[in-house]
């Protein structure tokens, strides 16, 4: 509840109406609520932008095989 409370102070808005038995998003907070999804999505996949940026400059080639067709001709190149 103190970081709700910081987070409200530091925005300056209410983000919930409460109640002494009931804790309910304000139409601010349902707004900052689909925007902070919107942002951690976003973080994410700039992750793995950023894990593929890293692995496009290697020269990798991934062959599989399975124990009905063995790979012996590959392990051999």
């Amino acid at each position: 509840m103190k970081q709700i409370n910081l987070l409200e102070d530091s925005l300056e808005v209410q983000l919930f109406y409460r109640t002494p038995c009931d804790l309910t998003l304000t139409d601010v907070g349902k707004s900052y609520y689909q925007d902070a999804k919107y942002m951690i999505q976003y973080a994410k996949d700039a992750r793995v932008r950023a894990k593929n940026a890293m692995q496009s400059n290697e020269n990798i080639i991934r062959i599989g095989t399975s124990p009905m067709t063995p790979g012996q001709f590959w392990v051999s190149l």
